[in-house]
């Protein structure tokens, strides 16, 4: 993606929403172009329900796959042109173009084209968010907490998760509860990052390694880095409860992976791992 020029008139940066009814989507797909590791059991072809949306070439990842987009955006500088005009000749799925120079990243314009046609509720799963460039890393997890699209998705409470192999990053802003998936291998890391200044009434519900409850995370504090969910004996979940993290005001992330380490120990309070 180009670098952009501040200031041009929206309507450079924008395209015309259609004004038929929205059929609105329990569950919504992006793919951008960093690298993509499909996880363990990944589904063959997309929920009948879904949209699939690829930004620019993001699109190589849904055609590595055997899916069909259902929109593909962006300024398609990184995705061979033929492929969107040959996306437009048959038909198959809605192409947005935009300029080189622009003020949003392809990224965020995806957020929100999708924001507009999610179900309240609903989950927007992110694939290829990682690798390459850090800068765009970091801008890309800690997109779903900007101004702009917190106002789109006020009344939606949207479920951002990005995959990356057997990692899972879930982005909340609350008030949120988020029941985690039952399937984590064992001894599986959990670190909660906030990604505004602060997260409050933050609990965790389940078993933790280490407990929080109605606690506060601020921006830039390690507090919430390197919990975990220790192998469950027979039994252990219907004493307490599902995995959940359950947030009162704030955007927070919950960052899931396998422990590569598993014998080593955490030794910092309430799961701030010392260097």
């Amino acid at each position: 993606m180009c670098p952009r020029t501040r200031g041009m008139p929206p309507a450079a940066a924008s395209f015309e929403r259609s004004e038929k009814p929205v059929n609105r989507r329990r569950k919504i797909y992006v793919f951008l172009n960093g690298d993509f590791n499909p996880p363990a059991g990944f589904p063959a072809s997309p929920e009948r329900d879904s949209l699939v949306v690829a930004t620019d070439g993001g699109i190589r990842h849904v055609l590595a796959l055997g899916w069909k987009p259902d929109v593909v955006l962006g300024d398609f500088d990184s995705a061979p042109p033929e492929l969107a005009a040959e996306l437009e000749r048959a038909g198959t799925a809605r192409v947005l173009r935009y300029p080189e120079k622009k003020d949003k990243t392809d990224y965020e314009l995806a957020l929100e084209t999708a924001l507009g046609e999610l179900e309240p509720e609903g989950t927007i799963e992110v694939l290829g968010a990682f690798g390459g460039r850090l800068d765009m890393t970091l801008a890309n997890l800690l997109l779903p907490g900007a101004e702009s699209l917190l106002r789109a998705g006020r009344d939606l409470s949207p479920t951002f998760l990005y995959r990356d192999g057997e990692t899972r990053v879930y982005v909340i802003t609350g008030p949120k509860r988020l029941e985690l998936p039952p399937d984590l291998p064992p001894d599986s890391l959990a670190s909660l990052v906030p990604l505004s200044a602060e997260v409050t009434g933050a609990t965790l519900g389940g078993n933790f390694l280490y407990p929080l409850r109605e606690g506060t995370l601020l921006f830039g504090n390690t507090l919430g880095v390197s919990n975990a969910v220790p192998s469950n004996p027979v039994g252990a979940s219907a004493k307490t409860g599902p995995l959940s993290v359950s947030i009162g005001k704030g955007t927070l992330a919950v960052f899931l992976a396998p422990n590569p380490d598993p014998d080593g120990e955490n030794d910092g309070e309430n799961g701030g791992k010392s260097p």
